[in-house]
């Protein structure tokens, strides 16, 4: 891939993406849906490590998610500023 290509995916990367039957949610936010409802109960630690993202990154996401009722952030059972995430019914 040369400099030209890598750069055009790299913006394409950047772009907020979304899919027709859910509006309101981008591909990004849909991955985390994902990925939060095959680990159940999953730390914010470990899904910026599993989605390969920052943790402040993490966290805006999840605050949007709350914000649309399908994330809830549960107190970690092991840490007292962690929490564990779960979807909403």
């Amino acid at each position: 891939m040369d400099r030209k290509e890598l750069y055009s995916f790299n913006q394409s990367e950047k772009q907020q993406h979304f899919i027709r039957q859910f509006k309101d949610l981008t591909l990004a936010e849909i991955h985390t849906i994902v990925e939060i409802g095959k680990n159940d109960k999953i730390s914010m630690i470990e899904l910026s490590k599993r989605q390969n993202i920052s943790r402040s990154a993490i966290s805006q996401m999840i605050r949007r998610l709350e914000t649309k009722h399908l994330v809830k952030k549960l107190p970690s059972p092991i840490s007292k500023i962690g929490y564990q995430l779960v979807l909403t019914d």
